[in-house]
């Protein structure tokens, strides 16, 4: 693990103000400003009426750290917090488990680039072991053993699912398939498991850095704590003030220890039915039955002719359905392929759904969408896992030396759920580590209309990965039977660009 700043720090300012040459001294020291020299200077603009240039000026590294101690982070708080926002941070995270990846990226106010596995592959990247497991001879060969089986069944299905789909066979089959690695690579990516290394660049401001280190800190994985660690020392050279205090959280420690103590009831604890590919992928639980009216009032709510949003719902709810599909064309009819919907869409009620058929894999392709807010159940292998297409695919070809494919990737994940097994009585949260991105992962999420019109829109793309289209063409089917007139505009948006077949399993 590597975790290093990519931006300014005050160290590298020090440096560039000692070499700069005396005539440009000045423009130097007043030029090269730290971020939380910067979040000073903008901080001070609601008090005084100079311009940003005269402020900068009254504000040196010393008095910046004095301010943020005296009026961001000090304990009586004073309500200014929201001044380390403006600070910027950039941090580079290399070569951690994909799951300690998945805790960094699961925090909404920050954006995130991650080692993709889709193009070249795994790239020699390793895999990550616990401490726990280190310290268990036994348990470390077999833990050794099983990842070179999975990392040498995923190359080699890769190099066999190339050779196929560029045979006449293949090609007559799927005539519109593209013979890349990215097609195959897609197909048999999700055999590699949680603990397979990953890094990460995020950009982030120092408020959030704060949140992101208390609850890395306070994890129940110690190799989130670690990375806490790791992570609050690079942002605090960064920013060595607004960082500085983020400490484990004893909320965060105790309500884990109450949710435990909750589904140790006996009437909390039930069985989640059987997964497969055959159960239905998309349970809508909630939606608003009024979202038509709620758009439209909303929409015409700003202008200053209008009435109460009250009065508008009572108008908008006894006007026939085709003056009401009359009213909504009008705001969604000329939404064109890359324009964003306009706000009134957010204020009906969210849709509440659950995606009993979604897999680690699915899962993290999924939560990148963080204007939603959502819920996977633990990393566990006992909901089974899914075959890709194309392993059934080339067990049907004619052939044979490209038959056993299934059969090859049930056996290797059967070395897994054994080994999980083993490891699980040791370590629970060790065990974790060897789930594969095949293995399904139960979740449910909450998002309002407008969100809907993104997410699906770029989900079910030919850029896609065909895992997550499975899941987003039947959530299309559910959101169309309860909003059919304002689905019809997202299916108008869909149809107008080029995109597979809505069954296809494949990246074109």
């Amino acid at each position: 693990m590597k975790v290093y700043p990519m931006g300014f720090t005050p160290e590298i300012k020090k440096i560039l103000i000692a070499k700069a040459k005396k005539e440009d001294l000045d423009f130097v020291s007043h030029s090269l400003r730290t971020e939380e020299e910067l979040a000073v200077i903008f901080a001070k603009v609601s008090r005084n009426p100079g311009s940003f240039e005269e402020l900068a000026r009254s504000v040196t590294e010393e008095g910046a750290s004095d301010f943020h101690k005296k009026w961001t982070v000090s304990v009586e708080g004073y309500g200014h917090s929201s001044v380390a926002e403006h600070a910027m941070i950039h941090m580079a995270v290399e070569n951690v488990p994909s799951l300690d990846g998945d805790f960094l990226t699961d925090n909404r106010l920050a954006s995130y680039t991650e080692f993709s596995a889709r193009f070249k592959g795994r790239q020699a990247l390793s895999y990550f072991t616990p401490e726990s497991v280190k310290k268990n001879p036994k348990l470390l060969k077999k833990w050794k053993d099983v990842h070179n089986l999975i990392f040498k069944v995923n190359d080699d299905l890769v190099v066999k699912g190339m050779e196929y789909i560029a045979t006449d066979e293949a090609k007559k089959k799927c005539p519109d398939r593209l013979i890349t690695i990215k097609v195959v690579s897609d197909q048999f990516k999700n055999l590699l498991p949680a603990s397979r290394l990953t890094s990460i660049a995020i950009t982030v401001n120092a408020r959030e850095a704060e949140h992101i280190i208390k609850k890395f800190l306070s994890s129940e994985y110690p190799s989130v704590v670690k990375l806490g660690k790791a992570f609050k020392r690079e942002c605090l050279k960064v920013s060595p003030t607004l960082v500085k205090y983020a400490e484990p959280s004893e909320y965060l420690t105790l309500t884990r220890k109450g949710l435990a103590s909750l589904i140790s009831k006996r009437e909390l604890r039930k069985d989640y039915y059987e997964v497969d590919e055959k159960v239905k992928k998309v349970v809508l639980l909630d939606w608003d039955k009024f979202a038509d009216e709620k758009v439209l009032a909303a929409a015409i709510y700003q202008d200053s002719r209008s009435g109460s949003f009250e009065d508008l719902l009572k108008i908008l709810k006894g006007i026939p359905k085709s003056e009401k599909e009359n009213y909504i064309k009008s705001i969604l009819g000329k939404l064109g392929r890359w324009d964003i919907p306009i706000r009134a869409l957010e204020m009906p009620n969210d849709y509440l759904v659950e995606y009993p058929a979604m897999t680690y894999g699915d899962w993290r392709e999924y939560k990148r969408h963080r204007m939603q807010s959502y819920q996977a159940k633990d990393l566990d292998v006992k909901w089974g896992y899914m075959i890709p297409a194309l392993a059934y695919e080339m067990d049907d070809s004619k052939d044979s030396k490209y038959h056993g494919t299934v059969e090859v990737i049930k056996e290797t994940i059967g070395e897994v759920e054994k080994l999980f097994k083993e490891v699980s009585k040791v370590d629970s949260i060790s065990a974790k580590y060897l789930v594969t991105r095949f293995h399904y992962r139960p979740a449910i999420a909450k998002f309002n209309i407008r969100e809907a019109y993104h997410l699906m829109k770029l989900r079910t793309s030919a850029n896609a990965h065909p895992f997550i289209r499975r899941l987003m063409w039947p959530l299309f089917d559910e959101l169309k039977k309860v909003n059919p007139i304002l689905m019809n505009h997202l299916k108008i948006r869909l149809e107008s660009d080029a995109r597979p077949d809505r069954n296809s399993p494949w990246s074109f």
